[in-house]
């Protein structure tokens, strides 16, 4: 990581104001493919281009889940089976983002980021291993779980 949030390893899809694809001092990231036509924003060098297709302008599921584990000695164990929910996750057809965060306040709660391409691309995921074979049987009977289906503040 050079710059705060800078992933020199990042796909970026704009070129630099010009065309050039250069750096400018405005928009200081080197020569880049341009793959689809979108406006620039300042955090665009986080996301892939298929992310932020489906960010801008195109119908996504975003789905927040909190878990709050509850028997504190689960924890490191949830933690592990999460980061491999999400490595899974992230592979599938039509998942544009798993995160998965740990909270510093409460070290019994994560919370789920996901974003979906389409319902059907969240539904194949629900028959997929990550869901399958790790939270579901091995995660969901140890936590409490809220999830919250969210829609982007504009």
């Amino acid at each position: 990581m050079g710059r705060a949030g800078y992933n020199a390893d990042a796909k970026i899809i704009c070129k630099a104001p010009g065309g050039s694809g250069g750096a400018s001092p405005r928009f200081p990231y080197r020569d880049f493919p341009t793959a689809i036509s979108l406006p620039r924003f300042p955090w665009q060098h986080l996301y892939s281009a298929e992310q932020l297709k489906l960010f801008i302008g195109y119908p996504m599921i975003h789905l927040n889940v909190i878990l709050t584990v509850r028997e504190e000695s689960d924890i490191d164990d949830i933690r592990a089976l999460l980061a491999e929910q999400g490595r899974l996750s992230r592979a599938e057809p039509g998942c544009a983002r798993f995160e998965v965060y740990h909270s510093k306040n409460d070290a019994r709660v994560f919370v789920l980021n996901e974003w979906w391409e389409s319902q059907e691309a969240l539904d194949v995921h629900r028959t997929a291993k990550a869901f399958t074979e790790l939270y579901t049987p091995q995660v969901l009977p140890r936590v409490d779980r809220v999830p919250h289906p969210s829609a982007l503040v504009e």
